[in-house]
């Protein structure tokens, strides 16, 4: 398992997979993901079940790129991001909290729900 864990590290250089027992989040210049033991053992003894989830890792970068990205659109910070992938190799990702350029905190919910007001006028 270990060797495969060093094989992925090298095919994806740009992301910090974390298999320890504690969640680590990732920030705008740092992608982290939390990648379950199981799922690691999973994919380094069958290679169709590590070609499905290396091209979701595949993703990975460009997406919470974008993300970012769309939040300096809307005058927001993302304060951290934390991806889990699963047993199963499902990955579930979670924004920290958001402050708007103003200085205000608030909550992803809040500030969705506040575009669609706006949209709405």
């Amino acid at each position: 398992m270990q060797e495969y864990y060093e094989k992925l590290c090298k095919k994806f250089p740009e992301i910090t997979f974390n298999t320890g027992s504690s969640l680590m989040s990732g920030n705008e210049n740092k992608v982290v993901i939390n990648l379950s033991s199981e799922c690691l053992k999973k994919m380094a003894n069958d290679p169709e079940f590590a070609k499905k989830v290396e091209f979701n890792l595949t993703g990975a970068v460009p997406g919470q790129n974008r993300m970012f990205a769309q939040a300096k659109a809307d005058n927001a910070v993302i304060h951290g991001v934390t991806t889990v992938i699963d047993a199963d190799g499902n990955a579930s990702v979670t924004c920290g909290g958001m402050t708007r350029t103003s200085g205000s905190k608030q909550n992803s919910t809040t500030l969705n729900a506040e575009k669609k007001q706006k949209e709405r006028l």
